[in-house]
């Protein structure tokens, strides 16, 4: 009888082994240029990161686009700490501009400051993130 219930509990921790080993995959990925990558994990965690500088734009991003020259997104900030009292930008939406060439990162950008630059960067026009908000 010991050994019977020992068997049970031994392949209860393989059962949830396992179970953990596939809650850790990402539902989607998604490459990118410039080595960049969407990676969609369900829910708020929708993050894009990579390149050679190993950057990492966290969730939740709403909406992205991209061409062989920037990566550009809009996030949703998620309050990744309950305890954390940042509640700067919770209730807002930053955009991103990655230019693949330079491996750098402008963000998180408020509207005009987002347009600033896009026309700094001269980023074409038709290169642009559509969201249903």
């Amino acid at each position: 009888m010991k050994n019977f219930n020992l068997f049970k509990i031994i392949l209860l921790f393989i059962c949830f082994q396992i179970i953990g080993v596939f809650q850790c995959t990402s539902d989607l990925e998604k490459d990118l240029p410039g080595n960049y990558q969407y990676i969609d994990e369900g829910g708020d965690y929708k993050y894009i990161d990579g390149g050679k500088k190993n950057i990492h734009i966290h969730a939740t991003i709403i909406g992205y686009e991209y061409n062989n020259n920037f990566i550009i997104m809009i996030q949703k900030p998620i309050k990744i700490c309950p305890c954390s009292v940042d509640t700067t930008f919770a209730d807002s939406l930053l955009f991103w501009i990655i230019d693949i060439k330079k491996d750098s990162v402008y963000g998180g950008l408020k509207t005009n400051e987002y347009f600033r630059i896009r026309k700094e960067l001269s980023i074409p026009e038709n290169l642009k993130v559509n969201v249903d908000l």
